[in-house]
Order: C-alpha cells, then sequence, then structure tokens
C-alpha cells in the first residue's frame, strides 16, 4: 500500500497534458467524476478526463501500467460490453481529500446488465490533479480486477 501511495504522489506532482475545461478555479470534484461516469455510460471517448501520462493499477497483479499515448482509447467499450455491460452506476463517492491542487476521490461503482442485474462491484481511487488550472485523473487505483 505505501508503493502505491507514494506512486500516486510521484505521478501527481509530475507533469501532465489535460485539455478539456475543467477550470480550477470553479472546479467540483463530485460533479468531475459524476460527468466522467456519464460520458462512459456513453461510450464516449473519456481522454479528456485524464492527464497523461496516467497510472492505472486495476487488474489482478501488482504491476501499474502507465498509459502515455493521449491518442489511445483508454477504455474498449466492445470489450466491456462482451463481459454483458450496459452501464455502470455509482454506489458511493467520497472525497477522501481535496486541495488547490490535488483530490483523492473513492468510488464504489457497479457494473449493470440490461436486467440492471449487477455484474461486478467495484471501489476504485482516483488522484485527480491540477495542471496548467485544468483537472484530470492521474492515477486510478482498484482493489479488485475490472476490465477497461
Amino acid at each position: 500500500m505505501n508503493k502505491i501511495f507514494l506512486l500516486a504522489m510521484l505521478v501527481s506532482i509530475s507533469g501532465a497534458l489535460y485539455s478539456t475545461n475543467h477550470n480550477g478555479s470553479e472546479f467540483n470534484v463530485e460533479i468531475f467524476v459524476k460527468q466522467y461516469i456519464s460520458d462512459f455510460n456513453q461510450q464516449k471517448d473519456i481522454n479528456s478526463f485524464f492527464h497523461f501520462p496516467v497510472v492505472w493499477l486495476v487488474d489482478d497483479t501488482s504491476i501499474p501500467v502507465m498509459e502515455d499515448d493521449t491518442n489511445k482509447k483508454l477504455i474498449n467499450y466492445d470489450k466491456l460490453k462482451k463481459s454483458g455491460w450496459v452501464k455502470s452506476s455509482i454506489n458511493d463517492l467520497k472525497v477522501i481529500h481535496q486541495s488547490k491542487n490535488r483530490a483523492f476521490v473513492l468510488l464504489d461503482f457497479s457494473r449493470l446488465d440490461s436486467n440492471n442485474n449487477q455484474i461486478l462491484r467495484s471501489e476504485v481511487m482516483y488522484t485527480i490533479t491540477k495542471r496548467q488550472n485544468d483537472w484530470g485523473i492521474s492515477i486510478v487505483a482498484s482493489a479488485s480486477p475490472f476490465i477497461r
């Protein structure tokens, strides 16, 4: 756990790109995450919600994956739909800490099938950082694996 925290801190202070209008003076982290989930459910390109490089620690290993290609789609919706996924829902959203340049968010979410049956429930920790007055997700870490 200490290694994950240290990695989160390292990436949080490293440089990143981000171009969507998430203005620093008006930023609300809960609205940001809810919009991210809404766009995800609409199967939109969600890259604009991220700072690059972004660190993913979501599979069943302890090895983080760093994605620095801003043109690569971060979510493979076809692969996700093969699992039965139709939409995701927020079970709980907690802002653990927020400062002027960083926020830590714990999201408990479910993936649902076409009958609204839960096919996966997971908790994910987002490190959301401010770069050049724009906010973006820098680190995604989950204790339970999920498909992206």
